[in-house]
């Protein structure tokens, strides 16, 4: 049985929004209870795979998963969405006692947003929806 295109589409976006909790629920942890395994080098590798998810969540969730083709534009927008998130994740952990705010973290989330792109435009090639260019 096939869903109604709404419910399809909601379904992208509550996993995009349950992504973000879970983002959310990582960052309101204290450095006591994040696992010591976790050192700056993972850290930073982290940071980069959950942005780059996030981002590739998110278009996921504007095309319907690969039904459109991903124009220039939203790629931006999705970068730009992933940031702003990254940005609101550091100022949430800024507030979390053993927590800081970080410029490389922010970096790191930004670069694993952009590496997201080619997985996703690859991804929808594979799936027969060419990405403009």
């Amino acid at each position: 049985m096939r869903l109604p295109g709404w419910s399809s589409t909601l379904g992208y976006w509550l996993v995009l929004l349950a992504y973000t909790i879970v983002i959310y629920w990582f960052s309101s942890l204290t450095s006591d209870e994040i696992p010591s395994a976790f050192g700056a080098v993972w850290d930073k590798l982290l940071h980069g795979a959950s942005f780059g998810l996030l981002t590739f969540l998110f278009l996921l969730a504007v095309n319907r998963g690969f039904r459109h083709p991903v124009r220039p534009w939203l790629m931006v927008v999705a970068v730009l969405f992933a940031l702003s998130y990254g940005l609101f994740d550091e100022w949430h952990q800024s507030r979390v006692v053993t927590r800081v705010a970080s410029v490389s973290d922010l970096l790191a989330d930004g670069l694993g947003s952009l590496a997201a792109l080619p997985v996703y435009c690859g991804l929808a090639r594979f799936m027969g929806r060419d990405a403009d260019s």
